[in-house]
């Protein structure tokens, strides 16, 4: 079985930490995606995967083989690593045509080597531009030919860095998908950076969330996305909806209503967070807006907000309300709706909440 294991690594650029106690794996045939802001330290973590940085702290084992480790001095350069790289940039050689390109370093004399690019080209779409040179690619076109470029000489690991970045939003979904099956059809194991949630939820087996340097969450989409392991990684997947509260009798009250908690103790300070697809609103017909009193916090009878904003992006609608907040100003709330939900501004509406799109934390400065 061929796996790449990152154990203990960390680096710094002159004295300035990058990356801090990076552990884990990618199991053979597994699609795990680095995701993280821009700066985080995800390109760098990469590149030392590959042998193109040298690492500085850790140990790096492909298969059974260490490549690298930095207290016996090992480091294997990146063509005895047996890994494939793909840059964002793409890199084709623009003397080369699509075919060559692929084949470059390789070779394609034999039978076998051949069918395999045969069949590549066609699953990728891109059969009838092999004698083609690279400017005179689309963007898609030049992402699928550097993809089999990368798997041509059958690595045991493929590394992408950004892939999809340099692809308009219609073409970057059905590349993508292509790019997904040929991975999983070719069975490498692969680690994949991108700053994308919905790329990463798409393409990976598992994610690896990223924030300035450190892992701050390992788990299948699922995972990530419904049982957030903090409010950093909660906001990798869009606007969250915040709300400051405190727990008192098992229950923290909002002028959004109450919310259980069993994870939280009597008097803690909480955050409270509101994903806008978990906010599901319906015209009022009433005339008057009721203000929240303190008294009414937490209450389960409906209230009526007044609607700030309302457009259509597309597919859903969104919709910003106001919130009372005591004698404070108004909190301003998103909520997305699907399809065409466009309720006039300064009219009102109501509010129920999708329990499991609320999340709640104890209140930190580290948040």
């Amino acid at each position: 079985m061929t796996r790449i294991i990152i154990d203990n690594l960390s680096h710094k650029f002159g004295s300035t930490p990058v990356l801090q106690d990076i552990s884990f794996f990618v199991d053979e045939g597994e699609v795990v995606c680095l995701l993280g802001p821009s700066g985080c330290g995800k390109t760098t973590l990469l590149r030392i995967a590959a042998g193109l940085e040298r690492l500085q702290q850790g140990k790096i084992i492909i298969g059974k083989t260490v490549v690298a480790e930095a207290s016996s001095g090992i480091n294997l350069p990146p063509e005895n690593r047996g890994v494939g790289l793909m840059f964002q940039d793409y890199s084709l050689f623009p003397h080369l045509n699509v075919r060559d390109n692929i084949c470059f370093g390789v070779g394609a004399g034999s039978p076998d080597r051949q069918a395999w690019v045969d069949n590549a080209l066609s699953l990728m779409d891109v059969k009838f531009h092999a004698e083609s040179f690279p400017h005179t690619l689309s963007g898609g076109q030049q992402q699928r030919v550097a993809l089999l470029r990368a798997l041509a000489p059958k690595p045991r690991i493929l590394l992408l860095d950004e892939p999809f970045s340099g692809l308009d939003v219609t073409r970057r979904a059905s590349v993508r998908k292509e790019t997904l099956s040929i991975l999983k059809d070719t069975g490498v194991s692969t680690l994949m950076v991108t700053h994308d949630p919905e790329e990463a939820m798409f393409m990976a087996d598992r994610i690896l969330v990223m924030r300035e340097g450190r892992m701050i969450q390992d788990g299948t989409p699922t995972e990530i996305y419904a049982h957030p392991a903090s409010p950093a990684v909660l906001n990798f997947f869009g606007t969250i909806n915040t709300l400051s509260s405190n727990v008192a009798d098992g229950q923290v009250a909002t002028p959004l209503g109450n919310f259980e908690t069993t994870d939280l103790c009597n008097g803690d300070a909480v955050e409270l967070f509101i994903r806008p697809e978990g906010i599901q609103l319906e015209e009022d017909g009433l005339n008057s807006f009721k203000t929240v009193e303190e008294e009414d916090i937490g209450k389960s009878t409906k209230q009526s907000f007044e609607v700030v904003s309302a457009q259509l992006l597309g597919n859903v609608s969104l919709v910003v309300i106001a919130i009372p907040n005591r004698n404070k100003e108004p909190l301003m709330i998103e909520a997305r709706m699907p399809g065409n939900f466009l309720p006039d501004k300064g009219g009102r509406v109501t509010v129920k909440i999708d329990p499991n799109q609320v999340f709640m934390f104890k209140a930190s400065k580290d948040n």
